[in-house]
Order: C-alpha cells, then sequence, then structure tokens
C-alpha cells in the first residue's frame, strides 16, 4: 500500500493526510501509554511532522503537564477531542500517530 494515508477524526471535522512512509510502528508498554489507553500496551508509528499535513480544519495543539517537569505535546479535534497525533517534546520534527 503506498501513500498518501488519510485520516480524519472521529467527528470527520478534521481531515489530515501522510504523504510519507512512516518510520517506524511499534507497541509501547510504558506505564504513561498503559494508562492512556487503558490496556496493556498502546501501538505507535512514528513519522516526520514535515509529511503530516491538514486537510480540512487546523486541529488545535495543547501541552499537557504530566507533573515532575514532563511534557505531552498533543494534536485533537478541537470538537471531538479525538487525538490525532503527539509531538515528543525530546524529539524535534518528529510525530507519533
Amino acid at each position: 500500500m503506498s501513500g498518501p494515508y488519510i485520516g480524519n477524526c472521529l467527528c470527520t471535522e478534521v481531515h489530515y493526510e501522510l504523504r510519507a512512509e512512516p518510520l517506524t510502528f511499534y507497541i509501547c508498554h510504558c506505564t504513561d501509554s498503559q494508562a492512556r489507553c487503558g490496556g496493556p500496551a498502546f501501538p505507535v508509528m512514528c513519522v516526520y511532522r514535515r509529511e503530516l499535513h491538514v486537510v480540512k480544519v487546523v486541529p488545535a495543539m495543547r501541552i499537557l503537564d504530566l507533573g515532575e517537569g514532563r511534557q505531552r505535546k498533543r494534536v485533537a479535534c478541537s470538537r471531538c477531542d479525538t487525538q490525532l497525533w503527539g509531538e515528543p517534546v525530546n524529539k524535534p520534527g518528529r510525530a507519533r500517530c
């Protein structure tokens, strides 16, 4: 399957596409991911941020304070709050979907 890979939020307000192959896929088992998904593991796809393009309605960027000096950048639909991707603070230029 070749790109672009298209996606949207739950309410379909925001549309976006990935215009390149993902850098990697993995299953994360860290406690943050477990808490986030409510299960033992969370599937993650890493991409270059410059390859993610919003096609319809710009989503909101939120910076979450996780305590102990940790932050998470989260991009989500302003209407339905579907998380579309995260941007790791320690890896500029990357996104995790």
